[in-house]
């Protein structure tokens, strides 16, 4: 006869028991969560591949996330950018990067706080010459802005931020990509994956990218966590076309890891010649704030201040 040996019930065992089922929920929920929801296959995202995109639309020539920023991108060369997204108060999608307007905008306050109307009369800032200046610009909704860069060839990469409600996003960049016929032209990202599961449950044709990054929290056992979680069972969970990590992570073996299974990479954010070359001889997309080859912490030069100064828009479409 085999004796069995258990633990004692004793208060110091109920410690490791919840540490136990904690565990059980990380491993179990998951992947019980990927059998039930998870989303379809996404749509070739190879279109994607290799491309530099321009940080905030081109924000070292014109004010940052700006009609202005797409159409010298054109100019310069650039054939696709990334550009930041919020809900106003009614609803209406807005291009912006922070969710305060304070730092780019004469205004102050969260973005969600007010409505289109508001935000369209505030004034964006520029910094030229080292001198912070109020410009013409105002803040374009994403249609104005998606109609320029449509309009001149751009490929558009449309991160969304924090989103107070995830359906509404989900909803309004849907209808807006099914009105423009968005989904060769553009795709939505996000570091928020509940956003992106969003997006692509209301329109399962829209191309997503996962943004990831290390040292997300201040506990070391959180991080370990989310950093598994983001490259294993996330992505997969929901579909993504494209992966995009903070350059810090790319690795060979990470980007053989992706290619794969047959998903883009986007790595962020890239300024030094170096890291440009090697993600270049890759064929390895990324994020930077500049098209030359190393980017200055002003990260503009005289050409395209006077660019932006005498405003010359006639080689435009």
């Amino acid at each position: 006869m085999k004796l069995r040996y258990y633990l004692p019930e004793t208060k110091e065992s109920y410690p490791i028991k919840i540490i136990y089922m904690i565990l059980a929920m990380l491993i179990i929920a998951p992947v019980a969560w990927f059998y039930l929801v998870q989303l379809p296959p996404s749509p070739d995202a190879s279109k994607y591949k290799g491309l530099v995109y321009l940080h905030r639309a081109g924000h070292n020539s014109a004010p940052e996330n700006t009609i202005t920023a797409v159409k010298n991108t054109w100019i310069h060369g650039g054939k696709a950018i990334e550009i930041d997204t919020h809900l106003s108060k009614d609803n209406e999608l807005v291009v912006i990067h922070d969710d305060t307007l304070d730092r780019t905008t004469n205004g102050a306050g969260k973005v969600k706080d007010y409505t289109l109307a508001v935000l369209k009369k505030l004034k964006i800032k520029h910094e030229i010459d080292g001198e912070e200046v109020l410009t013409d610009e105002t803040i374009p909704t994403l249609e104005e802005l998606m109609t320029v860069a449509v309009g001149l060839g751009l490929k558009v990469e449309i991160e969304a931020k924090n989103a107070s409600d995830y359906k509404v996003y989900a909803e309004k960049i849907g209808n807006l990509f099914q009105k423009m016929k968005l989904h060769d032209k553009a795709f939505v990202s996000s570091f928020d994956p509940r956003i992106l599961y969003r997006v692509r449950q209301f329109d399962p044709d829209i191309i997503v990218a996962l943004a990831v990054r290390r040292d997300v929290f201040d506990n070391w056992v959180m991080d370990a966590i989310y950093n598994w979680a983001s490259v294993t069972w996330v992505p997969h969970l929901l579909n993504i076309g494209l992966i995009e990590p903070h350059q810090k992570m790319v690795t060979p073996e990470f980007i053989q890891h992706w290619e794969d299974q047959g998903i883009q990479i986007n790595a962020w954010t890239i300024k030094d010649k170096q890291t440009k070359n090697w993600l270049a001889s890759m064929n390895v997309g990324y994020t930077t704030n500049c098209l030359g080859a190393q980017c200055t912490n002003k990260e503009t030069d005289q050409m395209e201040h006077d660019q932006y100064l005498k405003n010359k828009w006639d080689t435009l479409p």
